[in-house]
């Protein structure tokens, strides 16, 4: 069906193109008048009409050109809409690489960079997060089928973060280092003693279980992956700092660490594709 204005649109294409037919016209009745003597005279009385027929010709031209241009135009603004969103598009993922490239050189040019440099690093953001309050899980954005397997270890650029627990499509379950069930081999990177470090469910706060050496620790020690035979994560990647000691009423030490990972503003993820054979190939090499 068609609409009023395509109509209006019609006539005044019709009316353009008469103006310019009749202007064209009388422009050629002009000249063939202007060959004989009384031809020029009486053009001569008709010259006002032919400057004006001139005129309105090239006003009709320059609507004509102004018709199909505007709806040139009009193509040329949608694909640059088209454009402009893919170029925002791309300046997005522009920002997001070179924000992913500088905290992972952050990471890689840390001490734990010769752990890092031997795994591929897949980066990921948090589409969701766990809402059993007991629990301490997120969900990212990449999956199997970007090379994710449960076991794998997750890091940011401070350090680590947890563990791939299941892995589907596009999209894995993280079990966070806080969690209350969570367990990690450590080792005190001043002292070399080790211990493991047990998720409280906070986030600003893990505790350090040590066999008995304890009291060699000093506040803001250094505690990283052990990276043993029996441990699930690689060596070398800070967990945290000790924060404090305590003893409790039978002279046992307490001991608390500060989580290097602000695990209240998680927000760029890394994901060691490999880390999962880890074990398998130390237990190969024995």
């Amino acid at each position: 069906m068609v609409s009023k204005i395509q109509k209006r649109r019609r006539r005044i294409l019709l009316i353009i193109l008469l103006i310019i037919s009749l202007s064209a016209l009388l422009s050629n009745v002009s000249q063939t008048f202007y060959k004989t003597p009384a031809g020029r005279v009486i053009m001569s009385v008709c010259q006002p009409l032919v400057k004006g027929a001139g005129y309105v010709r090239r006003l009709a031209e320059r609507l004509t050109t102004a018709w199909f241009g505007s709806e040139s135009l009009a193509e040329d603004n949608e694909r640059l809409k088209h454009d402009l969103v893919a170029a925002r598009l791309q300046l997005n993922e522009t920002r997001n690489a070179l924000t992913t490239l500088e905290r992972t050189q952050h990471l890689v040019s840390s001490p734990a960079g010769h752990t890092i440099a031997r795994y591929s690093l897949l980066p990921a953001n948090i589409i969701g997060y766990s809402s059993n309050p007991w629990t301490r899980t997120i969900l990212v954005n990449r999956g199997a089928k970007d090379g994710v397997r449960p076991e794998q270890t997750v890091v940011n650029e401070k350090g680590v973060v947890g563990v791939v627990k299941e892995a589907s499509g596009d999209m894995a379950l993280v079990h966070l280092l806080i969690d209350i069930q969570s367990a990690l081999m450590v080792r005190v990177s001043e002292t070399g003693e080790l211990g493991i470090v047990e998720g409280t469910g906070k986030p600003d706060i893990l505790n350090l279980r040590t066999e008995g050496l304890s009291r060699r620790l000093r506040r803001n020690d250094h505690v990283v992956t052990a990276g043993l035979q029996q441990s699930l994560f690689p060596g070398d990647l800070p967990v945290g700092e000790v924060e404090s000691i305590e003893k409790d009423k039978y002279g046992r030490s307490k001991v608390y660490v500060r989580p290097t990972a602000d695990f209240m503003r998680l927000d760029f993820l890394l994901i060691l594709l490999g880390s999962e054979s880890m074990k398998e190939k130390r237990l190969e090499g024995d």
